[in-house]
């Protein structure tokens, strides 16, 4: 399951944040329904190397690599996941200045 829609921070999210938060976001949502993670398992994903796979069959870059991107470029990336119900990632990427509220992205899922 994929959503793609305009995110507008509340004042709350802004008064919680360390830094000034752009306007609007674009908030990409990817959740699926497989097997779920551990907690201990989903609080180490973004760090490098880490993997559960067997040796051989992965680096443990990907998810890290992916985090730096959208970190870059000043957003964020959150995960949830509970064993047997599934996992939902949350990226929230800042919109461009010429992003127009007259012409806001159609919310999208597919």
């Amino acid at each position: 399951d994929i959503s793609l829609a305009l995110h507008q921070p509340d004042a709350i999210e802004s008064q919680d944040s360390d830094v000034s938060l752009p306007k609007r976001f674009t908030k990409l949502i990817l959740r699926d329904n497989g097997c779920g993670m551990e907690e201990e398992v989903a609080a180490r994903i973004f760090e490098p190397f880490f993997t559960t796979k067997q040796v051989g069959e992965g680096t443990g870059l990907g998810l890290s690599v992916i985090h730096g991107i959208i970190t870059s470029h000043g957003g964020t990336i959150s995960v949830e996941s509970q064993p047997g119900e599934g996992t939902t990632f949350e990226i929230l990427l800042p919109c461009a200045e010429d992003c127009s509220q007259n012409n806001p992205p159609q919310e999208a899922v597919a």
